[in-house]
């Protein structure tokens, strides 16, 4: 368990990914979309955040991305800080998704699967395609070429 100088009260056990404060007691709750949160003296930090700070000694520059997509798996292991962007890239899929993969879509009009693609939040159509299969090889291709988290879309 190791601690920061900032926050002398606060634990981060780095192959647990506990934090806990100086009792022994787990010093976060959960918010929205599963995220930890902690208070300190009424300030109210990301888990995540804080325990790259304590492990690192300084703040992440960019976005903390959950490695395996579990926003309460704090482990350093399962911790890497990217840009945003980046981290866009290592999403699960949807849960509105109707063709299990993402990226993929059944277009009503042509009666064809598209498959689309997002960079720098600007859509872009991969093609459209008689079947289902192609579509997906298609998308999967392109997130090769794009740099996409092998996790994407799990």
């Amino acid at each position: 368990m190791a601690s920061h100088p900032k926050y002398p009260s606060v634990f981060y056990d780095p192959d647990s990914g506990e934090i806990k404060d100086i009792s022994g007691k787990r010093s976060f709750r959960e918010m929205n979309f599963g995220h930890m949160i902690v208070s300190y003296e009424g300030e109210q930090i990301l888990a995540h955040r804080l325990a790259w700070f304590i492990f690192y000694g300084k703040w992440p520059e960019g976005t903390i991305d959950h490695i395996n997509g579990d926003p309460k798996d704090n482990r350093i292991e399962n911790l890497r800080d990217v840009p945003h962007e980046e981290n866009m890239r290592n999403c699960k899929k949807r849960k509105d998704n109707t063709s299990g993969v993402t990226g993929v879509y059944y277009h009503k009009l042509s009666g064809k699967w598209q498959a689309r693609g997002y960079l720098g939040g600007k859509a872009s159509s991969l093609g459209l395609f008689c079947d289902k299969e192609a579509a997906i090889k298609a998308r999967k291709q392109w997130e090769i070429e794009n740099g996409y988290h092998a996790n994407h879309g799990r």
